[in-house]
């Protein structure tokens, strides 16, 4: 039996969800940065959350193909 792939509309999810995660953790990388020059040191709390935004999102993506049927 040959291996299905995703429909349309999943890899259309998978792609509105991959670019939101990426442009949460580019407006927070940004942030963080900026907050950072500024001498606050509550721009790392700004980092770490773009770092745990997109790794969650690779992650979600990567546990969802493999279950695929």
């Amino acid at each position: 039996m040959a291996r299905l792939g995703w429909t349309m509309e999943q890899r259309a999810g998978v792609k509105t969800f991959s670019r939101l995660a990426t442009l949460s953790a580019i407006l927070c990388l940004i942030i963080g940065i900026v907050t950072l020059i500024m001498g606050n040191a509550a721009g790392w709390v700004m980092i770490g959350l773009a770092v745990i935004v997109w790794a969650g999102m690779f992650l979600f993506l990567r546990n969802t193909e493999r279950s695929q049927p």
